[in-house]
């Protein structure tokens, strides 16, 4: 869970259209909010000191509040409620045969379903090094450039990481459940061209999803 400020999570709330969970303990409401295997807390304290923030809460959230997050037993995949979205990005390869390529997420954010890569020159070698969710602009406040997710299997040693792409480009999908990103945030993908090569264009497509 990502502890965020109360105005982050409200916005979290209202854009996914989801109940939040909240507890009231002597000092302090402990409010979470979650949708699928992503999830936001924050704390708001009763001494006064967010006084605005509290009474928005009372007001706006805590009424429809503490919903139970099992009354629909539907995966991600099962509700009617998302509409296909289609994106690209490119990227040149550097002098040292790599090529970093990022998207940043628009308002809503998305859920990330599958996506395509390669090379416009195919070469035995070429390979995806890293896939991840990178907060650049400090939207959560953990410091610019923050990595929230990284799709390799990083407990593998480096030589392991990654993907080799096959001639005539690699595709991939997600298992079961669509990978929400958080508007404001950027996926990013770092590929490098195989065979020594120093030249040429990475391009990716993306097919995602976008909340109706």
């Amino acid at each position: 869970m990502i502890d965020v400020s109360y105005s982050q999570i409200k916005s979290f709330i209202s854009a996914r259209s989801l109940s939040a969970q909240y507890i009231e303990l002597e000092n302090e409401y402990r409010i979470v909010a979650i949708d699928g295997p992503f999830s936001l807390g924050c704390v708001l304290n009763k001494d006064g000191s967010m006084a605005d923030d509290v009474t928005d809460f009372l007001t706006n959230i805590a009424p429809s509040a503490n919903q139970s997050p099992l009354t629909q037993v539907l995966t991600q995949k099962e509700k009617n409620d998302k509409v296909l979205k289609l994106a690209k990005m490119s990227g040149a390869v550097a002098d040292d045969g790599t090529v970093t390529m990022s998207i940043k997420l628009p308002s809503g954010g998305r859920y990330l379903s599958s996506g395509e890569g390669f090379f416009d020159v195919s070469t035995v070698g070429d390979e995806i090094t890293s896939v991840r969710v990178v907060d650049t602009d400090n939207v959560l406040g953990y410091g610019g450039g923050a990595v929230i997710a990284d799709i390799g299997d990083i407990d593998l040693d480096a030589v392991n990481q990654g993907w080799y792409i096959p001639a005539g480009g690699m595709s991939f999908k997600s298992t079961g459940v669509d990978m929400f990103i958080p508007e404001g945030l950027y996926f990013e993908i770092k590929a490098k061209k195989g065979g020594g090569i120093t030249a040429g264009t990475c391009y990716v497509n993306l097919f995602w999803s976008k909340k109706s």
